[in-house]
């Protein structure tokens, strides 16, 4: 399924940082809790994840590592105040994406 924009602008999010090329994880990834997405280029929804505080570059950077960007080209991370805001961001857009490298979904 393709993202929807609209999401961006969930309340619970308080950054976005757009989407970046996998190899920019360091460069462009917060240390933060919060949602992060792989989408390839026709914004079909590859993998969903969430990080707790202080480790949203670490979560992203162990996604890839793991494989979770299989047929991705991009990421996007989206910042919360709390570990609970991201771990209900990742299972709305899980339910709502079924992305096919979320394994248990």
């Amino acid at each position: 399924m393709k993202w929807d924009s609209s999401d961006e602008k969930d309340k619970r999010i308080v950054e976005f940082g757009r989407w970046y090329g996998l190899n920019e994880v360091d460069d462009k990834a917060p240390e933060r809790a919060g949602a992060y997405v792989f989408i390839n280029n026709s914004l079909d929804v590859k993998y969903v994840g969430k990080a707790g505080a202080g480790r949203l570059r670490n979560e992203i950077k162990d996604a890839i590592k793991r494989g979770k960007d299989r047929g991705a080209t991009k990421f996007g991370w989206f910042a919360t105040n709390s570990d609970e805001a991201a771990r209900s961001l990742e299972s709305d857009w899980i339910k709502k994406y079924d992305p096919p490298n979320n394994v248990n979904n």
